[in-house]
């Protein structure tokens, strides 16, 4: 028997923002339907502008288990990437609208008890398509793309392997912190500002 295994890559997965030759490099691990990860957002943004000089910053898909909808909703991520050749223009802004326009919310275990796995994919896409650039169908084959299934697997066993365990998980530089959910600009600054 032939055994297949995912590799676990040494080199950052995530969705880049800014240049990776920065000074500071930020990772964030989170759940895209996860509410601390939500909540975090706005501050991470505004972290982001003040040291958009000298930060370079990766997000990675975390979909943790008992979010049931989060492994499609990443997967999403992937091959919205995919479509447009790794831009990752509307990946940023699908970012912003399940966070900060709580989009996140209509996967939500509560609003999808009643719904299949494609029921789940479709909404997923047709939120894409009527919002994004996307043509509804590409975004469909897509999401059945064993590629994209493997991308969000790799994503998750990155995390793993780096100890995540819930999200939101903050790594400044390659070490992981204790900022999180309630964080607020002045602890990131106390973390950020002696790297300078």
């Amino acid at each position: 028997m032939k055994r297949v295994c995912a590799r676990v890559s040494d080199a950052y997965e995530g969705k880049r923002l800014g240049s990776p030759s920065a000074i500071i490099m930020i990772e964030m691990y989170g759940d895209l339907l996860c509410p601390d990860c939500a909540t975090a957002w706005p501050i991470v943004k505004k972290v982001l502008s003040y040291y958009s000089n000298d930060v370079v910053f990766y997000f990675h898909t975390f979909p943790l288990p008992y979010h049931t909808a989060s492994f499609h909703v990443s997967q999403a991520t992937n091959v919205m990437v995919n479509l447009t050749n790794g831009d990752l223009t509307y990946f940023w802004r699908y970012l912003d609208d399940l966070f900060l326009h709580k989009v996140q919310q209509n996967y939500w275990n509560n609003k999808i008890a009643d719904s299949t796995d494609n029921q789940v994919v479709e909404s997923v896409c047709k939120y894409i398509s009527d919002n994004y650039p996307y043509d509804y169908q590409k975004l469909l084959d897509g999401m059945s793309n064993s590629n994209r299934d493997w991308d969000t697997r790799v994503a998750w066993k990155f995390a793993c392997a780096h100890g995540v365990y819930g999200t939101p998980t903050f790594w400044i530089n390659g070490m992981v912190t204790s900022l999180g959910t309630t964080s607020s600009f002045e602890d990131w600054k106390s973390v950020i500002d002696p790297l300078i």
